[in-house]
C-alpha cells in the first residue's frame, strides 16, 4: 500500500500520471498500415516472411554508456575498421556527457 503511494506520489510530481497532452486520434483517418505489403504470410500452418532473405549478419551493439573512458575507444576502433554499431545509451549518462553522445551521432 506504502509503495503503491510513493510511486502515485512521484507520478504526480513528475507530472506522468493524469491527463493526456496528446492530441487524439483522427477516427476518420484511415488504418496507418493501409496498402502496405505483409510482414509475415501463413503458408499452412507455418507464418513465413514474403522479403528476400538477408543473409547472414551481425548486429554489433554497445549498451549503457557513454562512458568518457571507452567510448572514445570504441569510436575510433570502429572508424578505423570501418564497422557500424548502435549505442544504447542510459539517459543520465547521456545527460552527464553530452558532448559523448554529440560525437557518437557525428560518427554514425
Amino acid at each position: 500500500m506504502l509503495l503503491g503511494a510513493l510511486i502515485a506520489f512521484q507520478g504526480f510530481c513528475t507530472h506522468t500520471i493524469g491527463a493526456g497532452t496528446e492530441a487524439p486520434a483522427d477516427l476518420q483517418a484511415g488504418a496507418p498500415l493501409n496498402g502496405s505489403r505483409p510482414l509475415l504470410v501463413a503458408q499452412g500452418d507455418h507464418l513465413l516472411s514474403p522479403q528476400p532473405n538477408p543473409g547472414k549478419r551481425i548486429a554489433l551493439t554497445f549498451d549503457d554508456g557513454p562512458d568518457p573512458q571507452w567510448t572514445p575507444k570504441i569510436l575510433e576502433v570502429l572508424r578505423r575498421e570501418r564497422v557500424l554499431a548502435t549505442f544504447f545509451m542510459v539517459g543520465s549518462q547521456a545527460a552527464r556527457h553530452p558532448e559523448l553522445v554529440r560525437e557518437v551521432a557525428r560518427r554514425s
